[in-house]
């Protein structure tokens, strides 16, 4: 339901939007031929920063397809058209911003893998992280997907000021244990850092996030162990990659 409103809405803006305006879409976006590949907000300081639609613009051979992604802000102006190639099989899970880039989670089903590419306020890619994940995690990543609700915000992706963007991934474990890695990419200093807590046999562990501070990240830890059920808080300092101590 949310992608055709969204279908409508890139068509809406197209044909209301004054066409000689030059960060504006204009009749011939919409009148070119596409395929819509996914849509969706862009989460800023945990609210709706914005818009992106994944658009095919042609077929360069039987596995790669060109695409065009439009990036809309609040206000349904575009700020940024960005052109690449890339697989067939893609789309964007989540996507978020700061004031000086925009970072887009993709999702490769066919490949078994998670690509996070940031990009700078012209649109150029700045940086790209590749995450693998088995056929489990596969599973579970689609369950997410179902589960995930656009007015309640991102659960993987998120921006965290000057600091760059973080990712809350789940990994499994060997005996159907279940933990997740906090992941921390740079921006500016093209560097990236992960924590991973300790996990014990039968744990099945996940991480929620709740809300940031200018140093602090507030996540809700879960924890399933077999017909038990635990909720905790954790605070996490976005400087030192740590817990705070005690």
């Amino acid at each position: 339901m949310f992608r055709h409103i969204l279908t409508l809405l890139l068509i809406t803006i197209a044909c209301t939007q004054g066409a000689s305006a030059q960060k504006t879409l204009s009749l011939n976006d919409a009148a070119t031929p596409s395929i819509l590949y996914s849509s969706g907000t862009i989460q800023r300081n945990n609210q709706i920063g914005g818009y992106y639609f994944l658009m095919q613009a042609d077929r360069v051979d039987k596995t790669i397809n060109a695409y065009v992604l439009h990036v809309l802000d609040e206000n349904l102006n575009r700020v940024r058209k960005i052109k690449f190639n890339a697989s067939v099989n893609i789309s964007i899970q989540e996507a978020a911003a700061s004031d000086s880039s925009i970072a887009f989670l993709f999702f490769y089903p066919m490949d078994n893998k998670y690509e996070l590419r940031i990009y700078d306020n012209d649109g150029k890619q700045l940086q790209s992280y590749t995450r693998a994940y088995d056929s489990n995690k596969r599973r579970l990543h689609l369950q997410n997907m179902s589960l995930h609700n656009e007015s309640e915000g991102n659960r993987t992706l998120f921006e965290v000021g000057d600091q760059g963007y973080m990712a809350v991934f789940v990994r499994w474990q060997s005996k159907g244990t279940c933990t997740y890695d906090i992941n921390f990419y740079d921006a500016q200093k093209h560097k990236t850092s992960k924590f991973s807590p300790g996990v014990a046999s039968k744990d099945f562990l996940r991480a929620d996030f709740l809300a940031k501070t200018d140093s602090l990240l507030f996540l809700e830890v879960t924890n399933r162990r077999s017909s038990r059920f635990s909720s905790s808080i954790m605070a996490f300092n976005i400087y030192t990659r740590k817990k705070p101590s005690k």
